[in-house]
């Protein structure tokens, strides 16, 4: 019987593809060489494979002659952060919720940027993680109830940064912890 990872990684090897694996770091952290043995294989042997891996940290190398690359993503911006938090709403929100008379005759830009303004979306802090795993609380709520709940969470990890790149990534976490619980 073939071995699943040889069958996987003799398809692939046959291809130009690019390989995109997000959330690496949940095999990193389970199994850290067995991953980094998989991606050895499978960029040595392969030459028209490009992988890029998505992960809340860096992978920290150990695969020999292919040098880690790393690109830290930034909050998004106030609008970009509204758009997606709309997208991702299980609901439309009112423009009630929004604190805007219901007689009030606004184009979708200026909800838009209202919503950018709402203390939701400044708790949050523009990453996306944390507004995709705060949207789905809006089911049952709307968005002043969010705004307290979320303010409650406050403040849950202390960890000083020793960069700044740590420190948004502490920030990404804490966002997203404060959210999730």
């Amino acid at each position: 019987m073939l071995d699943p990872q040889q069958f996987v990684l003799g398809r692939i090897r046959k291809l130009r593809i690019l390989l995109v694996l997000d959330n690496v770091e949940d095999p990193l952290t389970a199994c850290p060489a067995a991953f980094r043995e998989i991606l050895q294989n499978l960029l040595e042997d392969s030459q028209d494979v490009t992988v890029l891996l998505g992960s809340r940290q860096a992978v920290g190398g150990g695969v020999l002659h292919f040098p880690e690359k790393v690109h830290s993503l930034s909050p998004l911006r106030d609008l970009d952060a509204a758009r997606l938090f709309e997208h991702c709403s299980p609901r439309s929100l009112t423009l009630e919720e929004l604190g805007v008379g219901l007689s009030s005759s606004l184009s979708s830009h200026d909800v838009l940027e209202i919503l950018a303004r709402h203390p939701v979306l400044q708790i949050l802090g523009g990453h996306p993680q944390a507004i995709s795993l705060a949207c789905p609380l809006l089911q049952d709520r709307n968005l002043n109830e969010l705004r307290d709940l979320l303010r409650t969470k406050g403040g849950l990890l202390a960890i000083q940064p020793g960069s700044d790149d740590e420190a948004t990534a502490i920030q990404t976490l804490n966002r997203s912890v404060e959210v999730s619980i």
